[in-house]
């Protein structure tokens, strides 16, 4: 992803800049291969991290719908 790599250039990071999408379980993958890298040595530091964005209203309605959100928000 551009922004991915903005982010990392802005920040003044060195080293791999990844974007992860395995839909709900983005943010857990990114933490884990983050984890990964420090344990085998790859990395000194690693920033991991995510985010869910939904911009249109009818995909809230439909995954509500279908049963795939929270009743309560959470």
């Amino acid at each position: 992803s551009v922004t991915v790599g903005r982010v990392a250039y802005l920040l003044g990071l060195k080293g791999p800049a990844v974007a992860v999408d395995t839909a709900c379980s983005s943010s857990l993958v990114s933490i884990h291969l983050a984890c990964q890298s420090l344990r085998m040595r790859e990395s000194d530091l690693a920033l991991a991290g995510g985010v869910s964005l939904s911009l249109r209203p009818e995909t809230q309605l439909a995954l509500a719908k279908w049963g795939m959100l929270s009743p309560h928000g959470r």
